[in-house]
C-alpha cells in the first residue's frame, strides 16, 4: 500500500510539472497554441503569459502545494475531521484542471468555445467585474462544485472512510493521465495542422506581396467597372495579375454568379432586372449589354484552367452572406478552397469559414462598428484568428491599427486606389491596394 502511495505522490507530481509547462506553452501567444508557430515564421518573440495561462499556472501551483498535504494524510494512522475538505479541494482542482486541457484540446482540434478559456479572456479584457456578473463563471463553478461534492459524497457512501482517500486520489490521477493523453494527441496534432496552415498562409502572403495589387471586381474593362465579367477577368490575368477580387451573388434559383449588387433597382450591377433571375437567365443576358456574365460554374472552370489565380470573395447580395454562399462553393468545388480567399466582414464569421475548410481569410472593416476597429480589438482578433490581414477604406489608411497590424507581420490594404501615385505612396508604406487597374507590371 505504501508503494502504491508513493508512486500516486510521484505521478501527481509528474501530472503537476507537465501541467506548468503545459502552462509555458499556451502563454507563447493568446491564441491557445495558435501563436506557438507564429512565433517561430517570426524568429521568436519573447514570451509573455496571457491571463488564462497565469491563472492556469495559479491552479498549477495549488495542485503541487496540495501534493504534500494529501501525501501526509495519505500516510497518517489516525484520520483528521479536515480530511474531507482536503479531498473535496483535490478533486475540485483536478475536475477544474482535466475539464480545462479537454475542452482546450476540443477547441483546437474542432472549434469548440472553450467556457473556462473565454471566461479569462473575458476577465483579462473586461475587468474584474466579469467575476461577479458572468453568468458562466456561476455556471462552471456550479457544475465543478456539485461534481466534486458527488464524487466525495459517493465515495464516502460506497468504500470505507480508512481506504476513501487512497482510492479517490488514484482514481482522480488516473482520470487526469487520461486527460492529458487525449488532449496531448490532439494538440500534437492541431499543432501540425496550425504549422501547415501557418506556412500556407505565409507563402501565399509572399505571393500577395509579390503582386503588390489585388484587382478589384475582375478590373476595368473597356472603361467599364465592377463588370465581374468573363472578359474583364481573362484581360486581368493576361495583364499578369493573379490576385483578383470578384463579387458574388444570388439567383432566384439559389446558384452562386458573379455579379456585385447594385441596390433595390437593379439585382445585380450593369443587369436590367430589379429582381434576382435564375441562372439560366442571368447567363443568357450581357453586362451593359456588352460582356460576358459568369456563373460559380464558369469560374471554376476557369480557376482549374490557371492553377496560379486566386479568387478573394466579396459575398454580399440580398439574402446572402459567408455562410451560404461560401457553404455553396465548399459543397460544389471542395478541391478549390485553398485557392478562394474568404473576405469576412466581422470576425465572429471567422469560425464558421474555417468550418467550411476554407484556410485563407481576409479581414475587411468597411462593414464593422467604431469598437470592432479599435486597435486592441484588431489585434486581439490577428492573435485569436489566422487571417491573411485586413482590408480598409482607403481614408483609414492613418488609423493606428494599420500600423500597428503591420508589425504583426499581417497584409494590409487599402480599397479602392486607382491613381498611380497614391498606389506608389501606400505600397511604399507596405500597404497594398485593391484596385480597378489591370495594367500594374510598372509597380511590381
Amino acid at each position: 500500500m505504501r508503494a502504491i502511495k508513493n508512486s500516486t505522490a510521484i505521478i501527481m507530481a509528474l501530472i503537476s510539472l507537465l501541467l506548468i509547462i503545459w502552462s509555458v506553452v499556451r502563454s507563447t501567444d493568446i491564441a491557445n497554441y495558435m501563436g506557438f508557430y507564429r512565433l517561430l515564421h517570426n524568429n521568436g518573440i519573447v514570451l509573455s503569459p496571457d491571463a488564462r495561462s497565469v491563472f492556469a499556472v495559479i491552479l498549477f501551483l495549488i495542485f503541487v502545494i496540495l501534493l504534500p498535504v494529501i501525501c501526509h494524510s495519505l500516510n497518517r494512522k489516525k484520520k483528521n475531521s479536515l480530511d474531507p475538505v482536503i479531498i473535496f479541494l483535490f478533486t475540485t482542482t483536478v475536475i477544474t484542471l482535466s475539464a480545462d486541457i479537454i475542452l482546450t484540446a476540443l477547441e483546437c482540434s474542432c472549434g469548440t468555445v472553450n467556457p473556462i478559456g473565454t471566461l479569462l479572456d473575458e476577465i483579462h479584457y473586461q475587468g474584474i467585474n466579469t467575476i461577479v456578473t458572468s453568468k458562466r463563471l456561476w455556471a462552471i463553478v456550479f457544475i465543478t462544485v456539485t461534481l466534486s461534492a458527488a464524487l466525495c459524497f459517493i465515495g464516502r457512501r460506497l468504500l470505507r472512510y480508512n481506504s476513501i482517500t487512497s482510492v479517490i486520489t488514484n482514481c482522480v490521477c488516473i482520470f487526469t493521465c487520461l486527460a492529458m493523453i487525449a488532449s496531448g494527441y490532439a494538440m500534437i496534432k492541431n499543432l501540425k495542422n496550425l504549422y501547415d496552415l501557418q506556412s500556407e498562409i505565409a507563402g501565399l502572403q509572399e505571393i500577395i506581396r509579390s503582386q503588390k495589387t489585388v484587382v478589384h471586381a475582375c478590373g476595368e474593362y473597356n472603361g467599364l467597372n465592377y463588370t465581374n465579367s468573363y472578359e474583364a477577368l481573362v484581360n486581368s490575368y493576361q495583364n499578369g495579375n493573379r490576385i483578383i477580387e470578384i463579387d458574388f451573388n444570388l439567383t432566384s434559383d439559389n446558384r452562386l454568379i458573379l455579379g456585385h449588387e447594385n441596390g433595390s433597382e437593379q439585382w445585380v450591377s450593369g443587369i436590367d432586372s430589379a429582381e434576382p433571375l435564375t441562372e439560366e437567365e442571368f447567363k443568357s443576358r450581357k453586362y451593359m449589354d456588352q460582356l460576358t456574365t459568369m456563373s460559380l460554374d464558369d469560374l471554376a472552370g476557369f480557376m482549374r484552367e490557371h492553377e496560379d489565380l486566386y479568387v478573394i470573395t466579396d459575398i454580399k447580395g440580398r439574402d446572402l452572406g459567408n455562410a451560404e454562399g461560401c457553404a455553396i462553393i465548399a459543397s460544389m468545388y471542395p478541391d478549390l478552397t485553398d485557392r478562394f480567399i474568404i473576405q469576412i466582414y466581422h470576425i465572429n464569421e471567422y469560425g464558421t469559414v474555417r468550418a467550411l475548410g476554407f484556410r485563407n481569410v481576409i479581414f475587411t472593416l468597411y462593414a464593422t462598428s467604431e469598437n470592432e476597429r479599435l486597435t486592441e480589438v484588431i489585434l486581439q482578433n490577428l492573435n485569436d484568428c489566422d487571417l491573411l490581414g485586413l482590408t480598409f477604406w482607403e481614408y483609414w489608411s492613418e488609423e493606428d491599427y494599420v500600423l500597428q497590424t503591420q508589425q504583426t507581420g499581417a497584409l494590409t490594404f487599402a480599397h479602392t486606389v486607382n491613381d498611380r501615385t497614391a498606389i506608389s505612396s501606400y505600397t511604399d508604406r507596405g500597404i497594398l491596394v485593391y484596385t480597378d487597374n489591370t495594367d500594374n507590371d510598372w509597380l511590381r
